[in-house]
């Protein structure tokens, strides 16, 4: 007769500490965790330690700062700064506002061509944009000279700058709107236009104060992006009399001698200081709750019927994207083309020469490509996965180690590019580390630069994800590496690669990073550009910008390709085959 009692060896099994299951999975859990925590040391490292250095550099005596405020330039310097990006953070912010509410509460959105259109100039290196605005817009050479001057537009002067800001900063305000608005309960509205309100009041009584804290964010990242950007007010600001504090800092740096760090150290302080104030600010309104409540998702948005103006309030979209992307673009193809600037574009002017000199490596074009490739491919592949890691961690595990790990990834957003050059000088360009012109260095810039947007893109997609799954997975005895690995990588797929993409082109198009770290030995492809363009080889310039961007846009087309699910990929391919039978 069969005994039904356990055997002593599954005894043993159940009861012996040494072959459960669970503890292992408790390790596995532990040795997850105790990654996140180096990994949120590392962030912490790499975020308080340089500011610490440069904080340490600026102290000097009273006399330093009361010398530098007493300088000629300096209050002219503070008054341009703020009316350029004070003026275009709240222009962009009203564009960005009203293109989210275009997309998510009428009729005259495009679905999601629509929701993507916003974010195209995210993916045009902000030095593209410059010089493709200048192509434009230069006086009797411009392009568009014949038809901009009569209307009294001069891109070498203050609305010049202003509307290139505009158009780089538009998408940092759009998407935390956007976000807010898919999560806003859409029967709050419902209701207020059942009691007879119209549309414009619903907008301004109840559809703004619910995002308020959204619309403080988007004016601040909008805020942080202009003060932190070199490039534009470097190549469009040198023929006006503008005074921006971001050139400054590079210029007291690169362009004295001896050369002032006094000067650069104390002006990133205040900039820093500045910026960190109004993050603490949007905290306070937040943290204050003083905005409408967000309720559950009603089951469709009743959109707002916009009637004979649903064709040109659509149009707004098509023209932003004219403006901020493909005219900049089509102008530096155009000049790649050309032996020389000239703004007839029947003469009989076009070579592909610089293509050819350009491909052959002249001038460190080569190196400059291959290093700027190499750095977006591994700084794009560690950050995204940095930040899929945090993400995870917080929305698992919320105790002290992940709220530590998700605000240090956060913290350096407050931090412009120009700064944070300039704080890691002082904090590994020396003794000890002695980093200083590497890739290294370069790339643990751009580690801490970017953390915080591939943070904000994957916020949305891994908040997604139910918790059930990896539940499932922890009950089945697996680790949460093995549960992350297995589960929310492939979940977070699409998302990942999408970040990815976005991280791709930011490192590739950013200046402010490879100017003040890099050197002529460790040259990225954004500093030549700007070197050849201050030497006066435009259609140079234009060449390897257009090569760069052809370069980004195949990988963010591959990526976008592969974040489709495999069965819709398979689907396509099964559709494409039977229309050619």
């Amino acid at each position: 007769m069969t005994s039904l009692a356990p055997s002593p060896e599954r005894t043993t099994v159940a009861t012996d500490p040494q072959k459960d299951v669970r503890p292992k999975g408790a390790l596995r859990r532990g040795a997850f965790g105790a990654l996140l925590v180096v990994l949120s040391a590392l962030v912490v490292l790499l975020v308080v330690y340089p500011l610490a250095r440069m904080f340490e550099r600026a102290g000097g005596p009273l006399e330093a700062w009361t010398d530098l405020i007493a300088e000629p330039w300096f209050l002219g310097m503070v008054r341009d700064t703020v009316v350029v990006v004070g003026v275009s953070a709240l222009l962009s912010l009203v564009i960005g506002a009203l293109l989210a509410w275009v997309n998510e509460r009428t009729d005259a959105g495009l679905g999601a061509i629509g929701d993507a259109l916003p974010l195209i100039p995210l993916f045009l290196p902000a030095v593209a944009l410059a010089v493709g605005w200048v192509v434009l817009a230069s006086p009797e050479v411009g392009l568009l000279s014949p038809i901009l001057e009569p209307l009294g537009f001069q891109i070498y002067s203050t609305p010049g700058m202003v509307l290139i800001y505009v158009l780089l900063t538009v998408p940092y305000t759009y998407l935390p709107i956007v976000s807010a608005l898919r999560s806003l309960d859409p029967s709050l509205e419902e209701a207020a236009r059942a009691s007879g309100s119209g549309t414009f009041r619903v907008v301004r009584t109840v559809s703004l104060p619910a995002v308020a804290p959204s619309l403080l964010s988007g004016f601040i990242l909008a805020t942080i992006i202009g003060a932190g950007v070199y490039s534009v007010p470097a190549i469009v600001g040198q023929s006006t009399d503008l005074d921006i504090m971001s050139v400054r800092i590079v210029r007291s740096i690169q362009n004295t001698y001896p050369v002032e760090y006094g000067t650069a150290v104390r002006l990133s302080a205040m900039l820093f200081t500045v910026l960190l104030l109004l993050y603490f600010l949007q905290r306070l309104v937040i943290s204050k709750q003083q905005f409408a409540r967000m309720g559950g998702q009603a089951p469709k948005v009743a959109r707002v019927a916009l009637g004979k103006w649903r064709w040109p309030v659509r149009a707004l979209n098509l023209v932003y994207i004219g403006l901020a992307a493909v005219l900049p673009l089509l102008a530096v193809i155009y000049l790649s083309l050309q032996r020389y600037w000239q703004p007839d574009l029947t003469a009989s002017n076009w070579t592909l020469d610089n293509f050819k000199v350009a491909s052959a490596g002249a001038g460190g074009a080569g190196l400059a490509i291959s290093n700027s490739v190499l750095l977006a491919v591994v700084g794009g592949l560690v950050i995204v996965l940095a930040a899929t890691m945090i993400l995870t961690y917080a929305r698992q595990s919320r105790n002290r180690i992940s709220r530590l790990a998700s605000a240090s990834a956060k913290l350096p957003a407050v931090v412009p590019g120009s700064v944070l050059a300039v704080s890691f000088i002082f904090a590994f360009g020396g003794e000890p580390f002695n980093l200083g012109g590497t890739l290294l260095i370069m790339g643990m810039a751009f580690f801490v630069s970017f953390l915080p947007y591939a943070m904000i893109s994957l916020e949305g997609t891994s908040a997604q994800i139910d918790g059930s799954l990896e539940d499932a997975s922890r009950l089945c005895g697996a680790g949460s590496g093995r549960t992350f690995t297995q589960i929310v990588l492939p979940l977070l797929r699409p998302g990942i690669l999408a970040t990815f993409s976005l991280v791709f082109v930011r490192i590739v198009g950013d200046l402010e990073i490879a100017v003040l770290l890099g050197t002529g030995q460790t040259p990225l492809v954004s500093a030549l550009l700007f070197q050849v363009w201050g030497e006066g080889f435009f259609t140079q310039v234009a060449a390897v910008a257009v090569m760069m961007t052809v370069v980004s846009a195949t990988v963010v087309i591959l990526m976008m390709w592969f974040s489709r699910p495999a069965w819709v990929r398979k689907m396509r391919a099964v559709q494409k085959k039977a229309a050619k039978k």
